[in-house]
């Protein structure tokens, strides 16, 4: 079993040193994906809320990338992380209320036209 992790972590070793990039262009990469996320999440939440989730997928490469360059401190990347999913939660707190008020009015207009069918 050792033996199968020590070659599991050398294959990912080698894939780690063939992603180009130095160190101070891997966490540029990281930073310009948080800038983006937090720039493109409102922009999708108003047009297209399903494009938000490949949204996150991409930042959660990114994240992942600098993982395995170990270009940053543990708790900075976990601070980032959670950032960036709170301010997720937050708009996911607002498609979910929107999505309630449409069914609702939705609701709403079968009642009053069932009242109307009764009334005729």
């Amino acid at each position: 079993m050792e033996e199968r992790l020590a070659e599991f972590g050398q294959i990912i070793d080698q894939i780690i040193s063939r992603v180009p990039g130095t160190f101070s262009e891997n966490i540029a990469v990281f930073v310009l994906a948080i800038l983006l996320y937090f720039l493109l999440r409102p922009i999708f939440f108003l047009w297209k809320p399903a494009a938000s989730r490949l949204l996150k997928m991409l930042w959660y490469v990114a994240l992942g990338f600098v993982l395995l360059q170990e270009a940053g401190s543990i708790y900075f990347i976990l601070g980032f992380a959670a950032a960036v999913e709170a301010y997720d939660q937050f708009f996911l707190f607002f498609e979910e209320r929107k999505r309630r008020a449409s069914i609702s009015k939705a609701e709403t207009k079968t009642r009053s036209s069932r009242k109307r069918k009764g009334n005729s």
